[in-house]
């Protein structure tokens, strides 16, 4: 008996093996797709786990069909990733039914693409099979238990998904196995997203597709983007806000170009991705998928050296950068002992090859709760009292902001110095609310309202680039989305969307519009 579960042991950490393999032999072709991460040690021991039930099935016709299943699953997100260079979000599967005949003509011209995949597939297929035939006896048998216990497995996670609401954890990881990925996302898709495909009151909407134009203009050497986390325009002293929040910035208020508006969505994995890929109406999820918009996209094709530099994780972006970033820096790279702050992304960007074309994104985590956790001491200089809720929440933020403004003042100072053109954009993903009359006592985001959406919107040009500043002015916009377009037109492209008419939006906490949003034409009061 001891042997029999030692060979049982031995057996379920070789398919585990397996199960990582497509990954690997995927990023031979497509380096960018997987990062390997330590943390990658909690899927495979899950994985153990689940291979220790699936070889105690009973038949041998079920194991291999469980075994099928999960190198679908696998191979699914392959399949994606050769094709629209990004991983499968949970909004995507509805689209697979209410727009089907929109997905085929995407993906028509590109079927020679799939070879990879269904090479990686057939091999895998016939590699778990071989294996399986000559050790099916050798395993233990647990009968109608085991088979339980796989159908609890694959629905558990609908289940806990109907609880919850917002997608984060479910949403795919740069850093995790496309078995586990695609389990996630089918998760919260079955629990949240594909009764929309079935109920006559949710159809989903179908737009017109944007088309890029070519603008004739001399391009920067250096484009940097600076997306901030929680900063709202209303905290920023820059924005008329009683404390000096932002002294460094409003002595460089003449250098600006500086406007405020609403940011994208109310969280941050739906207004960053957003943002960056230009998508103004909150169901029009083909943008992503298609990717023509994507402004990392864009970059790389004008000839810019791209990079995505972030202190957060790479939940948020790690699925829609596809393979158009060249350098890339998140927490994980940066973290040791001691907490990471801002400062190495400003560190970062002194060490750019400014002789090159760059397009740099540095994306923040300061001014994100709990606020003194990301701001260093010597920048406390707001009181607050830990032990009033109020005083705490309003102090530590203003503190946050007054760090961010040290760091933007810094980052100018690095581009001032350069010979040749650079242009520096910075807004926020969205905005916070610190228990203000006009917030409804509220504090932090996540409410779908005007009160966490208010962003800074802010240019910079050094002084060999100031032809640019007639294609930066600000005065007319009031979203992020055309403050994105700014960074389009620096890039020489323009994005004709023919479904505006006047009107933007703010997204609720799920990126396909499905939890609400709201509709504006004017700003209203900072």
């Amino acid at each position: 008996m001891f042997n029999k579960l030692g060979v049982h042991l031995l057996l379920s950490i070789l398919f585990s093996i397996l199960f990582f393999l497509p990954d690997i032999l995927f990023k031979v072709f497509h380096h960018e797709y997987f990062i390997f991460h330590v943390k990658l040690y909690k899927e495979f021991i899950a994985f153990v786990v689940l291979n220790f039930i699936i070889l105690s099935l009973h038949s041998f016709r079920l194991k291999y069909g469980f075994y099928i299943l999960f190198m679908v699953f696998s191979f699914s997100e392959l399949i994606h990733y050769s094709f629209f260079r990004s991983l499968i979000m949970p909004y995507e599967i509805p689209m697979f039914f209410a727009q089907s005949e929109e997905m085929l003509d995407t993906l028509e011209g590109v079927w020679s693409y799939m070879f990879v995949p269904v090479a990686i597939l057939i091999g895998m297929l016939a590699l778990i099979y071989f294996i399986l035939k000559r050790v099916n006896t050798w395993t233990l048998k647990g009968g109608k238990l085991s088979l339980f216990m796989m159908i609890f497995i694959l629905l558990i996670g609908s289940v806990v998904a109907t609880q919850r609401k917002t997608p984060y954890v479910f949403l795919p990881k740069a850093q995790s196995t496309s078995i586990k990925n695609m389990y996630t996302v089918l998760s919260w898709s079955m629990a949240k997203e594909m009764p929309s495909v079935f109920g006559k009151e949710n159809v989903l909407p179908r737009f017109k597709p944007y088309t890029i134009k070519d603008v004739k203009i001399k391009k920067p050497q250096t484009i940097v983007v600076v997306m901030g986390e929680s900063l709202g325009a209303k905290y920023m002293s820059l924005y008329g806000f009683e404390k000096e929040t932002t002294p460094k910035l409003n002595n460089r208020k003449n250098e600006l170009l500086y406007t405020w508006g609403y940011s994208a969505g109310i969280n941050t994995d739906v207004a960053v991705p957003t943002f960056f890929a230009l998508k103004r109406e909150p169901q029009n999820n083909m943008v992503f998928l298609k990717g023509e918009t994507n402004l990392f996209t864009m970059a790389k094709n004008a000839g810019y050296k791209t990079h995505y530099i972030t202190t957060q994780r790479l939940t948020v972006m790690g699925s829609f950068l596809g393979g158009s970033v060249d350098v890339l820096r998140s927490k994980s790279y940066f973290k040791s002992k001691e907490e990471v702050y801002d400062e190495v992304l400003l560190e970062y960007l002194k060490n750019i090859d400014f002789s090159k074309k760059n397009f740099i994104v540095l994306h923040q985590r300061n001014s994100h709760s709990p606020y003194d956790k990301y701001t260093p001491k010597a920048y406390h200089t707001f009181k607050f009292d830990k032990d009033d809720y109020t005083s705490y929440m309003r102090g530590s933020y203003y503190n946050s902001v007054l760090y961010t403004d040290t760091l933007l003042d810094s980052m100018i100072h690095v581009l001032e110095k350069q010979e040749k053109s650079a242009v520096l954009f910075f807004t926020s993903d969205h905005s916070e609310m610190l228990g203000m009359k006009d917030e409804e006592g509220r504090f932090g985001h996540l409410f779908l309202g005007y009160a966490d959406a208010k962003v800074p919107m802010i240019t910079y040009v050094n002084k060999s680039a100031t032809y640019l500043q007639s294609t930066l002015n600000l005065e007319n916009v009031i979203s992020h989305y055309q403050f994105a377009k700014k960074i389009t037109n620096v890039l020489g492209k323009d994005i004709l969307n023919p479904n505006e008419n006047g009107e933007f939006y703010i997204n609720g906490v799920d990126i396909s519009g499905s939890q609400g949003y709201l509709t504006y034409k004017n700003r209203g009061k900072l």
